[in-house]
């Protein structure tokens, strides 16, 4: 057993418990389905309908993994037992120990190709000591006990889409809740090298992410639609030296970027889940398996250069697009 599991509950303990019961007799779909599928086709085709997994687990992976866990267990701490005791936790042993579990427990699948050394973790590890600290010294800005109260961690969401009978399976870093407005705050982590630059921040793929949850929590809480914000934390590997500068500056190892989430970006999301449906699935929840499915290989063959498939005999180069 683990340190974190004596000295702390276990992950699966805190996050927020499914209300429902997956319908395993019809096909699951989910976000990260949805973007690979808009940036080949063909990849998605061959992991979800051939089922060739072949995923290639990284260090940003396992690092972003580990990362989400250690904050959202430290915010467990913060909203629902003390914020002295969330203070006294040890979160870059944490952040260690669940870097650890995570690539041993990877180690064991066969489907995943792994490709992570011993200082690939220690960089990782030390940057990810840095940003929890201060993100402990600047919590209250961001995560205040006065303002809010926590709803969810990994809150868990199951749609029918009963036009195609398919299951739309989400899960929810985290969701707080304004003591005075009432209004919900769901908040989706990322972990990034640096900051998100403008041509990420207005991505409609990306942003639909935040708008699916922001459209499927309120129809399973018959909330008003407008009564749930959504947004994106940043969770930065790395930020300037204020030591390489003359001048100070203020160094923010988080940043929040919010979506445009009115009826016309709302109306973008729903248009790009249609377009997945029609093009993967028939009406009676079935894959569509007679068709070619495109090869895609995006700007500067980026899709490409990160795609598990990306060699002749499962994508044969000369027919991508």
């Amino acid at each position: 057993m683990s340190f974190i599991k004596k000295l702390i509950p276990n992950f699966n303990d805190i996050v927020t418990k499914e209300d429902f019961e997956i319908n395993w007799d019809i096909p699951l779909i989910s976000f990260s389905q949805i973007k690979m599928h808009n940036s080949c086709p063909h990849s998605w085709k061959l992991k979800y309908i051939d089922k060739i997994k072949l995923d290639k687990y990284n260090i940003h992976l396992l690092y972003g993994t580990a990362l989400h866990q250690t904050v959202q267990m430290y915010l467990h701490y913060i909203f629902n037992v003390s914020v002295s005791e969330a203070n006294a936790l040890d979160l870059s042993s944490i952040l260690k120990e669940y870097m650890i579990e995570i690539y041993e427990e990877n180690q064991k699948n066969e489907n995943n190709n792994m490709d992570i050394t011993y200082d690939d973790m220690v960089e990782y590890y030390d940057a990810g000591v840095k940003c929890l600290e201060w993100l402990r010294t600047n919590r209250t800005k961001y995560f205040s006990t006065k303002k809010y109260k926590l709803i969810g961690i990994e809150y868990p969401i199951y749609t029918v889409l009963d036009e195609y009978n398919v299951g739309f399976l989400q899960k929810l870093d985290i969701v707080l809740q304004d003591k005075v407005t009432k209004k919900y705050l769901i908040i989706d982590l990322k972990t990034s090298k640096k900051s998100w630059n403008d041509f990420k921040k207005k991505d409609d793929v990306i942003r639909a992410q935040l708008l699916f949850y922001k459209i499927y929590f309120s129809k399973k809480n018959n909330i008003d639609i407008d009564d749930v914000d959504v947004v994106f934390y940043i969770l930065k590997k790395e930020v300037p030296n204020p030591d390489d500068y003359d001048f100070e500056i203020k160094v923010s190892y988080l940043q929040r970027v919010e979506v445009p989430d009115g009826k016309v970006s709302i109306n973008k999301a729903n248009k790009l889940l249609n377009n997945f449906l029609l093009e993967c699935f028939s009406t009676d929840g079935k894959y569509i398996i007679e068709k070619e499915y495109d090869k895609l290989k995006g700007r500067n063959n980026f899709n490409c250069t990160y795609c598990a498939y990306n060699d002749n005999l499962y994508c044969d180069e000369k027919l991508r697009k």
